[in-house]
């Protein structure tokens, strides 16, 4: 008779403790999905972040705002800034690359690369001294590679008209690594030939000038929104115009070292005549 209470009491704890157990289990399993959701919509939340700050989306055109800042940043802010803190292009020797006349300017990348991410803005801003973009969209790097969700816009679809050089753009990938764009013959011959075992973004001035990667670290963009790299390429003061216009004047210059220093007026300014 005495053994029937204890069986019963020990029976009654061990549930409890089972119960207690099962209890502690379920929570800890509710904290780690918790933990997990929240990172993953924080990490895929970047792109919402950056486009809600400006009320726009990846594939959109740039506004004509955003377009006035990257087109016309002025010469003071170029010439006080120099290269700094962007690195120069490399010369190599080569029959010169012309169409109709106009030298070459030819850039390979892909949306997803942030690399690329960051050297665009720098093209975007030195070729706008020589001619017009259209159609310029504004795109994010990916959001599972380094430096994710790096604001930039693509090349993709846009048109560049100028009288002085002929800017030859492809995109190889979208943003999630497919295809996008192809090269064309000479255009990957010439990308084997200077280019470091197919890596981007790659850029080369007239097949004069050679550069690989990014000028600056896309980290130098990490955690703004299109419109504050807007405003901020205009302020010789910030760390963004300092990698983004150091890098544009390093290819301004070697553009017009190219162009016969073509226009004048943009070939005569300091940030076009850079020491290497």
């Amino acid at each position: 008779m005495d053994d029937k209470p204890q069986i019963l009491t020990n029976g009654t704890n061990f549930s409890k403790r089972r119960i207690k157990l099962k209890n502690v289990v379920f929570v800890v399993l509710i904290i780690i999905i918790s933990i997990t959701v929240v990172f993953f919509l924080s990490t895929n939340n970047i792109q919402n972040n950056v486009a809600s700050a400006n009320q726009i989306s990846v594939g959109q055109t740039v506004s004509p705002e955003l377009y006035h800042q990257i087109s016309n940043v002025d010469y003071p802010t170029l010439s006080s800034i120099g290269s700094g803190t962007a690195s120069h292009f490399n010369p190599i020797s080569g029959d010169r690359i012309v169409t109709n006349g106009k030298p070459v300017v030819l850039y390979v990348g892909a949306n997803y690369c942030p690399y690329c991410a960051s050297e665009r803005w720098a093209l975007a801003v030195a070729l706008s001294k020589f001619g017009t973009f259209n159609n310029l969209n504004y795109m994010l790097s990916s959001p599972t590679d380094v430096y994710p969700n790096t604001p930039t816009m693509s090349f993709h679809g846009a048109t560049f008209t100028s009288k002085y050089i002929d800017f030859q753009s492809v995109e190889v990938q979208d943003r999630s690594g497919n295809i996008l764009e192809t090269l064309t013959p000479d255009q990957k011959n010439n990308f084997v030939m200077h280019g470091q075992n197919g890596e981007i973004p790659f850029v080369n001035i007239a097949n004069q000038y050679v550069f690989t990667g990014s000028q600056f670290s896309p980290s130098t963009l990490a955690g703004l929104s299109w419109s504050d790299i807007g405003k901020e390429i205009n302020d010789p003061n910030s760390e963004v115009a300092k990698g983004i216009d150091g890098a544009a004047n390093i290819i301004i210059n070697d553009i017009c070292k190219s162009t016969n220093h073509n226009p004048s007026d943009v070939c005569s300014q300091s940030f076009a005549n850079l020491e290497s």
